[in-house]
């Protein structure tokens, strides 16, 4: 399973290494804190670790048997 945490929002993917295929996602979006200066932005970490969570949720309840699941890599 993998799991990229960006600024825009949080990816997940399982991959099955026996079959060489994609077989789950998940994904979630998040904002940036309106601010007066447009040049700067800002975002709060709770929304990061929201995201991740529910990117890996769904994309664990696209699996059969999530104890398939051997490891994360995290980005």
């Amino acid at each position: 399973m993998g799991l990229d945490v960006g600024t825009q929002g949080s990816k997940a993917v399982v991959y099955d290494p026996a079959g060489g295929q994609v077989v789950s996602r998940g994904a979630a979006s998040y904002d940036l804190l309106p601010r007066d200066n447009s040049s700067t932005a800002e975002q709060l970490p709770a929304q990061w670790a929201e995201g991740a969570t529910a990117a890996l949720l769904q994309a664990l309840s696209g699996l059969d048997d999530r104890t398939a699941v051997r490891g994360l890599a995290v980005s």
